[in-house]
């Protein structure tokens, strides 16, 4: 059976790899967020605004990769 011209072997790759760069923008975010609180306070703030905007910057990947999966 041959493959369709548009599915290449590291499709599904790039894919898997969608769950691992979410927890690596989550991650970031909150070791940003540690950072800031250890360098100018504001204790819980700084780790909780890092994972929002890491998980909103592994949103944004999925969604991207969903656009070009249709």
């Amino acid at each position: 059976m041959k493959p369709e011209p548009d599915q290449h072997p590291w499709k599904s790759a790039q894919l898997a790899s969608l769950g691992l760069e979410m927890g690596i923008s989550v991650a970031l975010g909150y070791l940003g967020g540690a950072w800031i609180e250890g360098r100018w306070g504001g204790a819980p703030w700084g780790s909780t605004i890092g994972v929002i905007l890491g998980f909103i910057a592994g949103l944004r990947a999925l969604i991207r990769a969903a656009n070009k999966v249709r």
